[in-house]
């Protein structure tokens, strides 16, 4: 191995063990340093209905830092930039580095109730969301969110009402083509995606003026049998 090669890693190792142990050095008393956010869904719920954890991790408010060998080095580098001075190494630190995401109990917060919301229009009425915070004498928090999905709501039937009854035998007409399936699970996206493409369809008839606002819907949960 060539000598200027490691001098390199020499230099790389010395910064990595750096930002190792004095990440939390500009951190202030009160405050921990956001290490890891995890998830736990429900493993009662069956397979096939069960969300993806990529899909509850979209309403995290909070996310860690991005981490080199499982080390904060970014948020390293961003602490070596003088606040004082902005010339271009100062700059180039400021740029390539992070600021330290320090824990928010509400983000925290919010992040469970959007894990709820999102569980409510995909069906699950009956589901939970909890978090769990750790933290460490290190100034270090881990958080862990449980979301419970419990027994989904499907659909038991599918009614039409119009305020403009010419426009009730076109659509009935075309609700072969319907995206909602009698049994299928509730899914808020898809009452939207059907929204669309009833004013899709009846643009393509010559209803110009017809918009996705003048389509509304109202789904009753209030029967005790999901």
């Amino acid at each position: 191995m060539k000598r200027g090669t490691i001098r390199l890693l020499a230099v790389v190792l010395v910064a990595l063990l750096g930002a190792a142990c004095s990440v939390t050095r500009y951190i202030p008393e009160d405050a921990y340093l956001l290490h890891k956010v995890h998830i736990e869904t429900d493993r009662e719920t069956p397979r096939r209905e069960r969300i993806p954890k990529e899909e509850f991790a979209k309403f995290i408010r909070q996310t860690p830092n991005k981490r080199v060998l499982g080390v904060n080095f970014y948020v390293w580098l961003y602490e070596q930039a003088d606040s004082s001075k902005h010339n271009g190494w100062n700059n180039w630190k400021r740029r390539i580095g992070e600021e330290a995401v320090l824990l928010d109990e509400n983000y925290t917060t919010r992040s469970a109730q959007n894990l709820k919301i999102f569980m409510d229009s995909k069906g699950f009425f009956r589901s939970t969301s909890a978090f769990e915070i750790d933290t460490t004498r290190r100034r270090r928090a881990s958080v862990t969110y449980r979301v419970q999905q419990r027994e989904p709501y499907h659909i038991r039937s599918l009614d039409y009402e119009f305020r403009d009854h010419k426009l009730e035998p076109i659509i009935l007409a075309d609700t072969v083509n319907t995206l909602l399936k009698v049994g299928e699970r509730f899914d808020i996206t898809v009452l939207d995606a059907e929204r669309e493409r009833i004013a899709v369809y009846l643009k393509d008839l010559g209803y110009y003026n017809f918009t996705v606002g003048n389509i509304e819907y109202v789904a009753d949960t209030l029967r005790s049998d999901r």
